[in-house]
Order: C-alpha cells, then structure tokens, then sequence
C-alpha cells in the first residue's frame, strides 16, 4: 500500500472524507502552488484548494475546469 492509500485510509476513518467539501478558489500570482489530490491548477494561475472533505476525484476536477471555464474566458 503506497503513502496515498495510506493516508486516505487515515482519512477516511477520521471522517475526513465524509465532511462536507469546503473549496477555495483563488488566483497563484506567485506561481508556488503544487498540484496534487487537494489543490488543482483550474487554468493558468487559477487555482482550486480542497480544504475539507478529502481530496478531489477526477470527476470534481473535470466539473471544477467546466464551471469556470465560461469565467477565466472572459
């Protein structure tokens, strides 16, 4: 089991995962943010923060980029 599965696992039994999903997104004008399971670049230097509720799946990626595409676009 590698250090992701172990961690969710730790997650999961504290009842991280079934915490309502609090999510922050905001602008990375430094550049610094690191993308992983808990932040995801949405489009350059817009950023999306996982700060409750475990990490993001694919599908709450992929809807994150769609709902805020028509925004970044303006």
């Amino acid at each position: 089991m590698g250090i992701k599965q172990r961690i969710e696992k730790l997650e999961a039994g504290m009842g991280l995962k079934n915490e309502p999903r609090v999510t922050i997104i905001t602008i990375d004008p430094d550049g610094i943010s690191k993308e992983d399971s808990y932040s995801v670049e949405i489009f350059p230097e817009l950023w999306a923060y996982a700060i409750r509720g475990g990490p993001f799946t694919e599908e709450e990626i992929r809807q994150l980029r769609e709902d805020n595409k028509s925004e970044w676009e303006k």
